[in-house]
């Protein structure tokens, strides 16, 4: 009799040991799983809506030496903590002389077409006339009610205009840029949503463009030029996948490590049983 005992008692605390190992193991395992599903999930949020907010490059204006008349004034301004744009070319003109640019195309609303007509001046620049700056003061050519779009008029808004690089479009700096689009440019940028841009991608070459404007009744063409960096803060690839991989691997693991205890537990639980018999015996 006594010459068993002590042999069982020491298997007993053996498993024990490896019951409670498992155990740990397990819940390791099981919480290493569940913050990699975390993680993947997290990815997937992160994803850019709209694609337009992850451009590969982020693109700087510069005014090409010209000779503007006295009270025009043109700068670039740079914005911080924004990915797009980067900057804006800011137009003033504090001389009793108007000061017109023309858009592309009238401004539009929905599916409802054009919001009002042009306004009923000729310029010597293609394109409608839009924006008046004259003695320091910003117009727009818009209705002059909400409720009757058809009644129009030079509508005061600011001091300055400013205008950005939105894709192919050198046009108004504000939350609707597409509604007032003044130069087309070569679209070199790139957008999307995939996460995909390649490591070694080549920085597109600079392009000049020009911004016709008219002073009283004079042309003006300002030359710019539009290059390209890369943008620091386009996201990173999503890892989705290899995260996935891995909380389905710690999944397994987990599977195992259970598998392991209930052998562990199924052979303790006949191993006492027969030592019970002995010791009864």
């Amino acid at each position: 009799m006594p010459e068993t005992a002590f042999p069982i008692n020491k298997i007993r605390r053996r498993s024990r040991w490896w019951l409670w190992i498992a155990f740990v193991l397990t819940g390791l395992a099981l919480l290493g799983a569940c913050n990699l599903h975390v993680a993947a999930f997290r990815e997937i949020l992160s994803i850019g809506d709209p694609p337009s907010i992850d451009p590969w490059f982020i693109e700087h204006i510069a005014i090409l030496p010209n000779s503007l008349p006295d009270g025009v004034t043109m700068q670039v301004v740079s914005k911080s903590g924004l990915i797009r744009p980067a900057e804006y070319l800011e137009i003033a003109n504090s001389s009793p002389t108007p000061l017109y640019l023309a858009i592309l195309k009238p401004p539009a609303t929905g599916l409802t077409g054009p919001v009002f007509a042009p306004a009923p001046i000729e310029l010597p620049i293609q394109g409608l006339p839009a924006f008046r700056i004259v003695s320091g003061e910003l117009f727009l050519w818009s209705s002059t009610s909400p409720t009757t779009p058809w009644q129009t008029g030079w509508q005061t808004t600011s001091n300055t205009l400013r205008l950005a690089i939105w894709q192919q479009y050198l046009s108004l700096d504000s939350d609707r840029p597409f509604d007032y689009l003044f130069v087309e440019i070569e679209a070199r940028n790139k957008f999307d949503s995939s996460r995909d841009r390649p490591s070694n991608v080549q920085i597109p070459a600079p392009q000049a463009t020009e911004l016709s404007m008219v002073y009283g009744a004079d042309p003006i063409h300002v030359s710019l030029m539009i290059s390209y960096e890369l943008n620091s803060k386009y996201p990173p690839p999503l890892h989705v996948d290899a995260l996935r991989q891995q909380a389905n691997s710690l999944l397994l693991l987990v599977t195992g490590a259970w598998v392991i205890g209930a052998v562990i537990g199924i052979i303790r639980l006949f191993w006492n049983k027969g030592a019970d018999r002995q010791q009864s015996a």
